[in-house]
């Protein structure tokens, strides 16, 4: 199982969240100390779930979008749209 997590930059820090396990967080100096930090994040929040005798949740649909600040939205219809820093495209599209 993969869950999607998501990373977010702060003025000083990073910061990640798991939609798929609420309350599963982590926050790093650098992103490559927040990417250790995530997966042993989920690792405790599972053996936490299954300990505890919940149910481990399977993963949702994964992320669809990555964009950085100086590209364009998709379009609307999921077509590829080309933007400053190179191509966008749907998920599961082929790659240009």
């Amino acid at each position: 199982m993969r869950y999607s997590v998501v990373y977010e930059q702060g003025d000083t820090s990073w910061g990640a969240y798991v939609p798929d396990l609420p309350g599963c967080v982590a926050v790093g100096a650098t992103r490559a100390e927040l990417e250790t930090l995530i997966v042993e994040a989920i690792g405790a929040y599972l053996d936490d779930l299954r300990d505890s005798g919940h149910p481990v949740p399977h993963p949702g649909a994964p992320l669809g979008w990555s964009m950085s600040p100086d590209e364009s939205a998709p379009t609307p219809n999921g077509t590829t749209a080309t933007t400053p820093s190179g191509t966008l495209s749907p998920p599961g599209a082929p790659r240009a």
